[in-house]
This record gives structure tokens, C-alpha cells and sequence, in this order.
């Protein structure tokens, strides 16, 4: 799959396993029904859209808006990995590329490219040769090491 400019994209086996397992299961929702467990998922969804990723990767990691104690940035960066939309570093690069390219076909998830890609598609591909070079461009001064693009990042501050 191409986009714009950009090399072929591939999937992310894991990731696409891990929605379809995800969406599966939620499936049995009806037959499963409890009100703690309804609970439970809206409280999750909090956690996980509005802490970790709006307020974690978005704000702080992404934009840096605010600053807060090392452990609140470790909690809130460990709900927005608990979202399934990557990990924190292709997050924060993807979304500072997608600012500076918005609309373009450098953008990772443009509008231009349709409403699926821009919602959902663009986060289950990646674009190894590209992306890893966006994404030491950007975060160069801050990462030493990626040994991982996928799911499983493992990195090392200096």
C-alpha cells in the first residue's frame, strides 16, 4: 500500500491481531452483561482516551504543555499504552510529523487519503525505512537507542 510520496506501508501483524482479538470479545458483551463490568470498561475508556492518550501522549509528551512529577509522566504515558495505539515514541513522532505535514502526502494519517485511513488503517501500518528516519529526525536529542518499531518498544534515555 502506498501513500502519497511514502514508501509501501506494511501492516502490524501484532496490532491487528490485537483489535480483531479485542473487538471479538467485546462481542460476548451482551450475553456477559453485568453492571461492574460496564463500570469497569467506562472507567478504561476514561483511563486510556482521556488520561493516557489525550492528556498523556497528546499534551504532555507530544506538545509539552504542562509539566508534572516523573511518576505522574510514567503513569499517564503506562495508560496511553494501554490504549493499543502504539507506543509512546512512534505516538508522540507520528503526531508532531502529522503537524508538520498536515494535509500533505508526507502526512502519516491524512484526511485526504479517506476517513478510514485517517482514523484506524494508518495506525496498523508502518513505513520502516521512512518512519525510522522521521522519527530519529525528530526525536534525536531525546532517544539513544530504538530497537523496535512495533508494538513492543524498548528504548534507553541517556
Amino acid at each position: 500500500m502506498c501513500v502519497g510520496g511514502m514508501q509501501p506501508r506494511q501492516f502490524v501483524v501484532g496490532s491487528l491481531i490485537g483489535i480483531l482479538l479485542l473487538h471479538f470479545i467485546a462481542l460476548t458483551a451482551p450475553f456477559t452483561f453485568s453492571w461492574p463490568g460496564l463500570t469497569m470498561f467506562l472507567v478504561m475508556v476514561y483511563i486510556t482516551g482521556c488520561l493516557g492518550i489525550t492528556l498523556g501522549f497528546h499534551r504532555l509528551l507530544s506538545h509539552g504543555s504542562f509539566k508534572v512529577p516523573k511518576v505522574f509522566t510514567y503513569l499517564l504515558t503506562l495508560f496511553g499504552c494501554l490504549a493499543m495505539q502504539g507506543g509512546p515514541i512512534r505516538w508522540v513522532a507520528t503526531h508532531r510529523l502529522h503537524h508538520k505535514t498536515a494535509d500533505t502526502p508526507e502526512d502519516p494519517h491524512s484526511p485526504t487519503q479517506g476517513f478510514w485511513w485517517a482514523h484506524l488503517v494508518w495506525n496498523l501500518t508502518v513505513t520502516l525505512n521512512w518512519l525510522l528516519r522521521k522519527i530519529l529526525s525528530i526525536l534525536h536529542p531525546i532517544c539513544v537507542e530504538i530497537r523496535s518499531l512495533d508494538f513492543w518498544t524498548v528504548i534507553s534515555f541517556s
